[in-house]
């Protein structure tokens, strides 16, 4: 019976701190890295010589540039040895290029604006003489890195209803103009944290709203957070309200998503990079259930002991 008491009581303590391990804090850092580049457009010009042979002598060609930059590539015909003539036609598929060539028609040029990046195929797509040599020729669009704008973010808070605020965030570049379809987060700070409020994206007018009942009396200090994007900057913008009307006590059970509308009272850290721990009311309350399930568990089986052996009262 010792041995069984013991083995129980150490599965018991296991389980007890498993369970408080699954929740116990973690610290979650949000790292946001942006570049710059001065790199400016250019124009780039190529001549590419179309003949049996290939372009330009060889069955092989590499075009490299930037996007954003504008190509203007000369196509000349070279088949001018070939007595019944040798015509072509040079397509660059993904740019919508055609360009024939023949004995007549010695000379296109093409101007293109290129902003996708990749390796777009130059080939000939005409049953020609040396056909095979004017299949391999590519063009390599290099991705760039644009300027980063700075990102004006600010924030409001109207009263709607007593206790219940419409938090607005309006997004705009340094010249004023509105910045449509970004994200904004809003949270609430707490002793805890960072508490996720929503995320809203920017409409039109580049201004994200939601309503917020705060879970407490008294202020409460409201961040905006735009976490960044390959234009903008990430910007942040805080106001502090104070609310006299406190919103219904509630557990944080339902983990809701972020664009909720309301409050959310279960730390949110993933834009601020703030420590953020489990609620200790959860812990403890679930803590002190598993240890009461397997102390009745505990006792039931030393009380069947017992009775098994000293035996069952006869009446």
């Amino acid at each position: 019976m010792r041995r069984s008491t013991t083995l129980l009581t150490i599965i018991m303590l296991l389980s007890s701190l498993y369970l408080v391990a699954l929740h116990l804090p973690h610290t979650a850092v949000a790292q946001i890295e942006v570049s710059s580049s001065n790199t400016q457009p250019s124009v780039k010009e190529f001549t590419i010589i179309v003949s049996s042979m290939g372009f330009n002598g060889s069955a092989e060609l590499r075009i490299e540039v930037n996007q954003g930059d504008t190509v203007r590539i000369t196509f000349l015909y070279g088949d001018h040895g070939m007595k019944m003539g040798n015509p072509h036609i040079i397509e660059i598929e993904k740019f919508g290029v055609k360009v024939e060539l023949s004995g007549e028609e010695e000379k296109k040029v093409v101007e293109l604006t290129i902003n996708q990046p990749g390796a777009f195929s130059i080939r000939c797509i005409l049953r020609c003489r040396g056909h095979e040599n004017l299949q391999n020729g590519v063009l390599v669009v290099r991705e760039t890195e644009t300027s980063i704008e700075s990102l004006r973010l600010t924030i409001l808070a109207d009263e709607s209803q007593p206790g219940i605020y419409l938090l607005t965030a309006k997004a705009m570049t340094e010249d004023g103009q509105p910045v449509q379809g970004i994200l904004v987060e809003f949270l609430d700070y707490t002793p805890l944290g960072y508490v996720s409020i929503g995320a809203i994206p920017t409409n039109i007018d580049g201004i994200a709203a939601l309503e917020y009942k705060p879970p407490k009396i008294g202020p409460r200090q409201i961040l905006a957070v735009f976490g960044g994007s390959g234009r903008f900057k990430p910007a942040n913008a805080t106001l502090t309200i104070t609310s006299t009307i406190a919103s219904p006590p509630r557990l944080p059970i339902d983990l809701s998503e972020t664009s909720v509308r309301g409050e959310n009272l279960w730390p949110d850290p993933r834009l601020v990079g703030v420590q953020a721990g489990a609620n200790t009311v959860l812990v403890v309350l679930a803590t002190s259930v598993v240890v009461t399930a397997w102390m009745i568990v505990l006792w039931t089986v030393r009380s069947i002991l017992r009775l098994r052996r000293e035996g069952m009262p006869r009446g």
